[in-house]
Parts: structure tokens; C-alpha cells; sequence
């Protein structure tokens, strides 16, 4: 009898050995999608940001980009934004192409769970 109660317990310490295992590997998994999903918003929400930008300056023309700032080829115009992303516009002539503007946008963060940055690029005529 003393035998069977001396096994009972220790069944029931390796049941909850393996339970707390279990436990601990779906917290770990829980936070690495949670930190997944976060990094996931801020690309997208960096990828719109620069996509409208971008739209924005194509809708301008070189002309209008131009006349406005937002382009200034040779140097990088950079907006700092509230929400502690930065939006940085280079623009430079194509070689041998003076109506060719190439623009690069980088979009960076420093919040949430890693900074990171998108970049798109595009060209714009005079014509």
C-alpha cells in the first residue's frame, strides 16, 4: 500500500512538470506572434505612408514637387512625424537625363517592438 501512494505522487509531480512545460512553450509562442502582429502594423502602416507620398508627388509633377519642397534633387527632404515614424524623400536627376528624376522614399520607425524601414522607389518625366 505504501508503494502505490509513493507511485500516486510521483505521477502527479511529472503531471505537472509536463503541464508547466507545456505552459511555458505556449506563452513563448503567444509572445513571438504578438511580437509578429506588432512589427506586421508598422510596415504596413510605414508602406502606406510612403505609397502616399509617393501618389502624392507623382500627382505634383517634378514641377509642382519642385515648387513645393517636397523634392529637392541632390539632397533628402525628411519629415519627422508624430508618431515616431520619419519620412525621408531623395531625389536625383538621371544621368545624361536632365527631364528623368529618379525618388527614392524611406520610411522609418523607432517605436514598437524593432525600428525597421521601407523604401519604394519611382521616376518622374518633365514630360
Amino acid at each position: 500500500m505504501r508503494r502505490e501512494r509513493g507511485f500516486v505522487l510521483l505521477d502527479a509531480v511529472v503531471g505537472v512538470l509536463i503541464l508547466s512545460v507545456g505552459i511555458s512553450t505556449l506563452f513563448h509562442v503567444s509572445a513571438g506572434a504578438r511580437r509578429t502582429m506588432y512589427l506586421s502594423q508598422w510596415k504596413a502602416k510605414a508602406v502606406n505612408l510612403a505609397q502616399t507620398e509617393l501618389e502624392i508627388i507623382k500627382g505634383m509633377g517634378v514641377e509642382g514637387g519642385l515648387a513645393s519642397g517636397r523634392i529637392e534633387p541632390g539632397q533628402t527632404v525628411e519629415t519627422r512625424l508624430e508618431n515616431g515614424m520619419s519620412l525621408q524623400v531623395f531625389s536625383s536627376w538621371v544621368a545624361g537625363n536632365e527631364n528623368l528624376l529618379e525618388i527614392r522614399l524611406s520610411c522609418s520607425w523607432s517605436l514598437g517592438p524593432d525600428p525597421g524601414r521601407v523604401e519604394l522607389a519611382t521616376y518622374l518625366s518633365r514630360r
